[in-house]
């Protein structure tokens, strides 16, 4: 069985794998800014043949966005390898970036998840991040700092906090691989052991409140993802659809991973669709496709940079297109903020990134 995987990791270069099926009515332009991450800063290029060539590294330590929120009027973006970079927006065109970086934390450390804890009495956030044995390009006895998964960031002051999981300091040799946030306090890890002779699991469901720590099973921790059907919520359902229509290929088996952001939830919502023959087919592949929801109207956002939207109540999409990016790029994450909106984007060859960033652009389309 061949495996296509279409999610953050081993799989970012073959999202380019559209299906066969063309594009077949017009979309809306829309015009903005591209971002280019050199050195940790964003840089704006105003064309593309200005985009600066990067080396390319595995996924895990390249800089790059791994994930976006919003905290009241600022956006706060997560950069793998550095840290966290603040954008307000002034009066000009051009947005004002501010960065809380700090490499003996964040370097060679793949940062996954940022959560908003703005409704707390501190205007905060919380990051994981964990250390990558096999795509790296050092070793972990090389890292100064060890045992780090969970950090939070005080904004007002630029200092992080290291926030210790009673398992990591029972087990300092093992790693947060995986985290699933259940709340703004109340997170589920994935513990990794490995050495020459052996690979151990372990899980455990960790409350920031009270420190508290109870080890679980892999079931628990797989269902704590709360993937819901599509068919749950309408829009979501016609915006399935109409990326079906898109990316399928008649040919191989296609499942769909929809993740929504929507205004004034810190957590994501995730959206399931697999096909009767998901798990027996010969070639399967699925789809990590980003979303926003804002009021009744749903966003999503497909590789190439393609907008589709839809409204509760009715089977309408409207079509838009951000700009076209080079060959082997791909746009990734997507993110709301009053008028203004951002999308990830990347630079992709298998299990590495080169180029990566963001596009800008306002967005006064959905009320």
């Amino acid at each position: 069985m061949l495996l296509i995987v279409l999610t953050l990791g081993v799989s970012i270069a073959l999202t380019g794998c559209r299906g066969g099926a063309t594009e077949p009515e017009s979309a809306e332009p829309l015009s903005g800014t591209f971002y280019q991450i050199d050195k940790g800063h964003f840089t704006p290029v105003l064309e593309q043949r200005q985009l600066l060539e990067i080396p390319f590294q595995p996924w895990t330590v390249q800089g790059r966005v791994s994930d976006l929120v919003a905290l009241e009027d600022r956006v706060y973006l997560g950069v793998n390898g550095h840290g966290i970079a603040e954008i307000t927006f002034p009066a000009g065109e051009e947005l004002d970036f501010k960065y809380f970086y700090d490499p003996l934390i964040f370097r060679y450390r793949t940062l996954t998840t940022l959560i908003s804890e703005g409704g707390s009495d501190r205007d905060s956030l919380i990051c994981h991040l964990y250390f990558n044995r096999l795509l790296n390009l050092v070793s972990e006895t090389e890292l100064k700092l060890q045992g780090i998964s969970l950090l939070r960031l005080i904004i007002p002051t630029g200092v992080y906090e290291f926030l210790t999981p009673p398992y990591q300091e029972q087990h300092p040799d093992w790693e947060a691989v995986g985290f699933i946030p259940v709340s703004e306090q109340e997170f589920y890890f994935q513990w990794k052991y490995s050495d020459r002779n052996r690979t151990l699991f372990s899980y455990s469901r960790f409350n920031l409140d009270n420190s508290e720590e109870e080890e679980t099973g892999e079931l628990s921790y797989r269902k704590s993802y709360a993937f819901r059907d599509t068919q749950d919520v309408d829009a979501v359902q016609v915006l399935l659809a109409a990326s079906r229509r898109l990316l399928d290929d008649p040919g191989i088996s296609t499942a769909y991973h929809i993740h929504i952001r929507s205004e004034g939830r810190p957590l994501l919502r995730r959206f399931e669709y697999h096909p009767a023959d998901f798990t027996s087919a010969e070639e399967i592949r699925l789809f990590s496709l980003s979303g926003v929801s804002r009021n009744e109207h749903l966003l999503l956002l497909l590789p190439d940079g393609l907008l589709l939207q839809a409204s509760s109540g009715s089977r309408q999409v409207r079509r838009l297109r951000l700009p076209a990016l080079p060959e082997h790029f791909l746009y990734r994450d997507l993110l709301l903020n009053g008028p203004y909106m951002f999308a990830s984007w990347e630079q992709t060859a298998f299990t590495d990134v080169g180029a990566a960033g963001i596009f800008f652009t306002t967005f006064p389309l959905i009320p």
